[in-house]
């Protein structure tokens, strides 16, 4: 199978600090790489993280979310930390059960329903039920001319290296 091949080219090697050589090492369904590249559509929340750390204690931080997500419509704010997966502590968990309750709740199918607890950047923790969807990227959600002293000048945040972005820029 294409999996069992593409785990034999996988390295198991790692650097002289202990690190995995290979981090970079994945596969994705062609209908999914081209729902995604093509056609800016991810199954998931609209969630975007910035992750510190994905081995325990382990860090994600809603970055942003996708205009009209599931995560944005039920209110998600940026700078929020995941806490707990289902009743999973995300932060410290290590056991193969609870790893595979986090990632089918991080990595759904379009329509899955999953409970997540956040940190706020205020100290308060706060639960979010969130059902995934197909959820259509905004690769360039920011295109405008600023005045300045010195002239005009161009700005536009740029998010996302899909199909979808090629006239917005």
């Amino acid at each position: 199978t294409v999996t069992k091949y593409f785990a034999q080219l996988k390295t198991t090697a790692k650097t002289d600090s202990g690190a995995a050589k290979d981090n970079f090492h994945f596969q994705q369904n062609t209908a999914e790489y081209k729902k995604e590249t093509e056609g800016g559509l991810t199954s998931g929340y609209g969630i975007n993280w910035y992750v510190a750390s994905n081995r325990p204690p382990r860090q994600f931080t809603v970055a942003y979310n996708e205009p009209d997500s599931p995560a944005l419509k039920a209110g998600l704010p940026r700078g929020a930390q995941l806490v707990n997966v289902n009743g999973v502590d995300f932060i410290n968990e290590s056991s193969t059960a609870g790893l595979t309750t986090i990632n089918a709740a991080l990595f759904p199918a379009a329509g899955q329903s999953h409970t997540f607890t956040f940190r706020l950047t205020d100290g308060t923790q706060r639960d979010f039920n969130l059902t995934s969807a197909d959820v259509r990227k905004v690769p360039v959600p920011q295109v405008k001319v600023l005045e300045t002293a010195a002239g005009k000048v161009g700005y536009f945040q740029f998010n996302s290296y899909v199909a979808a972005a090629q006239p917005q820029l």
